[in-house]
């Protein structure tokens, strides 16, 4: 419970200079804070373990404690990522970009994912080679390009005759 309620208060420590109200104290910031934070706790909309993660010296929130305080205080941790967990058929996670992951139920459609994902990987591969070679056949075409705008510039210094 100690431990517990120690996760609690640094997490209300941080949340505490972003969302207070000019008009509350920092005390009376601080109650209304950690009333909201142990309610959602205690309501289970996250759990103690997902609300302050990095080092014991530089705490930091994870994605999923800032997504709820997101809701609880629109626009005051836009500079914090969040992170959304939604439970699907397959596992999809929502952050500031979003990603899916899904698992194939048999061997033989994650077969087929393997395959698709290496000839996706031979296509890439081979577009790569094309550009390098384009790249290459570019460089002289680039010098020639360099030394024709150093003499233009050259000779755009000279005195013009007159």
């Amino acid at each position: 419970m100690e431990q517990y309620l120690a996760v609690i208060d640094r997490a209300v420590t941080f949340l505490v200079p972003h969302v207070r109200d000019p008009n509350d104290s920092y005390r009376q910031a601080r109650d209304k804070v950690r009333k909201r934070v142990m309610f959602a706790a205690a309501r289970g909309e996250f759990r103690a373990d997902q609300v302050m993660g990095g080092t014991p010296d530089q705490p930091l929130p994870t994605g999923t404690f800032i997504a709820w305080a997101r809701k609880k205080w629109p626009s005051k941790l836009d500079a914090y990522p969040a992170e959304y967990c939604v439970d699907t058929g397959s596992k999809a996670m929502l952050s500031d970009a979003a990603y899916t992951v899904s698992y194939p139920p048999d061997v033989e459609q994650c077969h087929e994912i393997l395959r698709a994902s290496a000839k996706a990987i031979r296509v890439l591969t081979k577009q790569l080679m094309e550009a390098q070679n384009e790249i290459t056949r570019l460089r002289p075409i680039e010098a020639q390009f360099d030394a024709w705008c150093r003499k233009n510039q050259k000779n755009a210094e000279r005195r013009r005759k007159e």
